[in-house]
């Protein structure tokens, strides 16, 4: 199931995807799908951004759609180097 989460993201790089969106694609509860994002970021496949003061700075620019509230969280696929 990780792995199907990990092709959601490598299939939309420049989408912004929401968590229900997501859940409803795999089929799992938003609670599961927390648990699964959180997986990902500890094991390195994906990198956790939450919201910050400037906007230039951030990773998720070109896919933002007006910036992440205070308390939310956004994610993206770690890059290979």
């Amino acid at each position: 199931m990780l792995h199907e989460l990990l092709e959601i993201f490598r299939r939309a790089p420049d989408t912004t995807l929401s968590h229900a969106m997501i859940a409803d694609e795999l089929g799992v509860s938003p609670g599961m799908l927390d648990h699964m994002l959180r997986t990902l970021v500890r094991s390195g496949r994906l990198i956790e951004v939450e919201h910050c003061s400037d906007c230039d700075a951030c990773p998720l620019t070109k896919i933002c759609v007006g910036g992440l509230d205070l308390g939310q969280r956004g994610y993206m696929l770690r890059v290979a180097r």
